[in-house]
């Protein structure tokens, strides 16, 4: 469902703006089922794949120090939905992305073209590690910032947190919310967002994804191109 989220300002030199969303649920069935899948699949990940740098990024490289316990940071070295073999389940997870990628790219009236998507998942523990304001519109994802286009997130698991998002012209306003388990929200990849911190003993888990354009898939800038598959 096309949920816009809307920011109000008091200046007449700050336009208002109203920041395109998409919200679903993907079921409750659906949510137990990946709640166990990335439950038995963290260590695997972690054992499997080695930490990310963010060498495009960062002009110093001792910042990435200490992500090496962080699943998060393993993001660009698998795709999820490559394990539909091992969980059939993780299909009917690719089938909700579509149909809400489809009800979002109607309702922004985007231009119909073949698209690509690269899955990962999030966990964060009490007291742990939480997104700090970030976006998904940077070198190491894409090759060219320009082209970011659409992400995506799922909450599996949550107890009291929320996703933050912010204005383009104020950074410091944002709006909040509440994160629900089987919730798909859908959003510009360039959108500065954030998580606050879990403070419950129960670890928060979600699904965050890339949604990229043929263009960008064909010139294969990003890291692992290879990780990305074909959505639709």
């Amino acid at each position: 469902m096309y949920t816009p989220m809307f920011f109000e300002v008091d200046s007449e030199m700050i336009p208002p703006f109203e920041l395109p969303l998409d919200t679903s649920n993907i079921g409750e069935t659906l949510t137990k089922q990946l709640e166990h899948i990335l439950d038995t699949e963290e260590k695997t990940i972690m054992e499997m794949y080695p930490a990310f740098t963010n060498k495009y990024t960062n002009e110093n490289p001792e910042s990435d120090s200490g992500l090496e316990d962080w699943v998060t940071n393993r993001a660009f070295e698998y795709n999820l939905l490559n394990m539909s073999g091992k969980y059939p389940e993780l299909n009917l997870l690719k089938q909700k992305i579509l149909e809400s990628y489809r009800t979002y790219a109607s309702e922004m009236h985007l231009t119909p073209t073949k698209v690509y998507i690269q899955v990962w998942f999030n966990v964060l523990r009490k007291n742990g590690r939480f997104f700090t304001k970030h976006h998904h519109a940077h070198p190491s994802r894409l090759g060219d910032p320009k082209q970011a286009y659409v992400s995506g997130h799922i909450c599996i698991r949550a107890d009291n947190t929320h996703t933050y998002y912010y204005s383009p012209y104020l950074q410091e306003q944002r709006n909040g919310l509440k994160n629900i388990p089987g919730t798909l929200t859908l959003f510009p990849s360039w959108v500065l967002h954030s998580t606050d911190q879990n403070i419950s003993d129960q670890t928060r888990l979600t699904i965050a994804f890339d949604i990229i354009t043929e263009k960008t898939f064909l010139e294969r800038k990003m890291d692992n191109p290879d990780n990305y598959i074909e959505l639709a």
